[in-house]
């Protein structure tokens, strides 16, 4: 295919007219550098179109598709690092849906489905963890059918004017660490805890707050029972804005007390017991769950699940 630019070349067919890169001068060697530059972006381009298409079509083909002849692929939810999510019914009831993850095998790309599906089986008796339906490994693709669940807690603060108010971050914040004492019983660290990974159930559940993608998990203690040493020198792991501070050299980054309707003493206390916590400490949960309830308390505020922020707007 002929480069649209080239039209602007000099021809040296016919005529005798001079062709300026039929010499070694600095004009014709720029060029001819201009040239394979842009025949070289236009490969890269090319390809480019070629892997989406080739994603859009390994998506696509993905839909109305069946899953172990019981999940009929309805909608493509969405896609993180690990591939794509997609919504699914029930062939025997339409109105049950569940997720279904599809992960495609990469040279070289660690496999996390198989990870999450094992913590998911391990902590299935816990409150707030999906359920596994099904997981198959496939010559090119894993998919691990989950329990459906609502939106994540980034979404609704999103729908809530972008803040939750302080009643609602006390009552969430305590599930949250209720969720975290479960896994950490279970000798379980999530290692990417954020926002978007703490979820909403729904219909029965739709008060329940559940934790999700277990990809970067690690069990933290050997099987003699002692707690894994400290490695020093490890990258980050999981979402840098989300860290602990202490991975961050706690170095507090953005963080306004007053804008979270704390007081000065109320913010101190919670981030001056996480902060010195060292790396082999158990946590006092139940220490945590009080300074949230003292809050509660000091404002007469009930734990009215349907008063929460995005039910009043």
């Amino acid at each position: 295919k002929q480069h649209r630019y080239a039209t602007n070349l000099p021809s040296n067919s016919g005529g005798g007219g001079k062709n300026i890169l039929a010499n070694n001068s600095p004009a014709a060697v720029g060029m001819s550098i201009a040239v394979d530059n842009i025949h070289e972006q236009q490969q890269q381009l090319q390809m480019q179109q070629q892997h989406q298409q080739q994603q859009h079509q390994q998506q696509n083909c993905m839909l109305k598709e069946m899953v172990n002849d019981r999940w009929r692929i309805i909608e493509r939810l969405g896609s993180g690092t690990f591939g794509d999510v997609y919504r699914a019914v029930d062939i025997k009831c339409e109105t049950q849906s569940v997720a279904v993850k599809r992960e495609t095998h990469s040279h070289g790309k660690e496999r996390t489905l198989s990870r999450e599906k094992g913590y998911l089986l391990k902590l299935r008796s816990v409150t707030g963890i999906p359920a596994v339906h099904f997981y198959t490994k496939l010559n090119t693709y894993t998919l691990l059918v989950m329990d459906l669940l609502g939106p994540d807690l980034e979404e609704l603060k999103s729908y809530c004017g972008g803040r939750f108010c302080l009643r609602t971050a006390c009552i969430l914040g305590l599930q949250m660490i209720v969720r975290l004492r479960a896994l950490h019983s279970q000798l379980c660290l999530h290692r990417d805890i954020k926002p978007d990974n703490f979820l909403m159930g729904v219909g029965k559940t739709s008060n329940t707050l559940y934790i999700i993608d277990f990809g970067l998990a690690i069990t933290y203690r050997m099987p003699n029972g002692q707690h894994n040493p400290m490695l020093k020198e490890r990258s980050l792991v999981g979402t840098p804005r989300y860290c602990s501070l202490n991975a961050h050299n706690k170095a507090v980054f953005g963080l306004k007390y007053k804008e979270m309707g704390l007081s000065l003493d109320e913010a101190v206390q919670f981030l001056d017991y996480t902060l010195n916590l060292r790396y082999m400490d158990e946590p006092d949960y139940g220490h945590l769950c009080r300074l949230l309830g003292d809050i509660m308390r000091t404002n007469q505020w009930s734990y009215d699940m349907t008063q929460l922020d995005w039910y009043n707007i």
